[in-house]
C-alpha cells in the first residue's frame, strides 16, 4: 500500500485510536507522525512535510474546522481524512464545503481505512504527478521564449 516517501499525521486524542491508526500505517510503509491535540498536530504540520492527515473530529483543545483551516493555511494540498464516533449530516456537508477528502466513522474496518488511505495517497500522487509536469512544462516554455527572444535579437 505505501511507501517510505509518505507521511501520514493522526491527530487524535484518543489513544487506542492513535496506536492502531499507527501501527496499521508503519505496517504499511507510511511514515507516521502523532498528535494529541489540534495545536500540536499544527505544530508538527509546520515542521515536517505530510501526505495525509488523518483529523478526529472531538479534539480536547480546538474546533476541528479550526484545525482544517490551520492545516489549509500550512499547506493547502494535504488531503484531510476526517475521523469520528459521531457523524452528522450537517457534519459531512460541512466537511464537504471544507474541501475533507473523506470521512472515517468510528469504529471503523481496518480494510475500510487502508482503503480509503490508499485511494487519497493514490490521488495526491496523481495530482503531484500533474504538478511537477505542469511546472517543467512551464519551464520548457520559458526556456523557449527566452531562446526565441534571443533569437529575434539577434537576427536584427
Amino acid at each position: 500500500m505505501g511507501g517510505t516517501e509518505e507521511t501520514i499525521l493522526i491527530i487524535d486524542d484518543e489513544q487506542i485510536v492513535t496506536e492502531i491508526l499507527e501501527e496499521l500505517l508503519i505496517e504499511k510503509g507510511f511514515r507516521v507522525l502523532t498528535a494529541w491535540t489540534g495545536r500540536e498536530g499544527l505544530s508538527l504540520l509546520k515542521k515536517f512535510p505530510v501526505d495525509l492527515v488523518l483529523l478526529d473530529k472531538n479534539l480536547p483543545d480546538m474546533e476541528w474546522t479550526s484545525v482544517v483551516q490551520g492545516v489549509n493555511s500550512i499547506d493547502n494540498r494535504v488531503p484531510i481524512v476526517i475521523i469520528t464516533a459521531y457523524p452528522s449530516v450537517e457534519s459531512v456537508v460541512e466537511a464537504i464545503d471544507m474541501g475533507i477528502s473523506n470521512y472515517l466513522i468510528k469504529p471503523f474496518e481496518l480494510e475500510k481505512v487502508e482503503r480509503t488511505i490508499e485511494r487519497t495517497i493514490s490521488h495526491r500522487r496523481l495530482l503531484r504527478g500533474f504538478t511537477e509536469r505542469i511546472e517543467a512544462l512551464e519551464e520548457s516554455t520559458n526556456r523557449l521564449r527566452r531562446f526565441t527572444g534571443d533569437l529575434q535579437s539577434f537576427t536584427k
